[in-house]
């Protein structure tokens, strides 16, 4: 696929989940959408990454934000 067609896609992805999303929280290189509604459904609870991020550092980033989110 070309990657036009993939920053395309991700642009579609990440403005609809801004729509659909209750909350939106910016983060370094992105944001997180929640939907207090579904606190606990990980299609509306997510991290969004829009710009490159390090990838050693996303795991931490998508901690903070999602952690409150987890189960069990």
């Amino acid at each position: 696929m070309p990657r036009s067609e993939l920053q395309r896609i991700h642009a579609f992805l990440a403005a609809f989940a801004r729509r659909q999303a209750g909350r939106v929280v910016g983060l370094p290189g992105g944001f997180a959408v929640y939907d207090d509604t579904f606190a606990h459904s990980r299609a509306d609870d997510q991290v969004v990454s829009d710009a490159a991020v390090d990838p050693e550092a996303l795991p931490a980033l998508a901690d903070r934000p999602l952690g409150s989110c987890r189960t069990g």
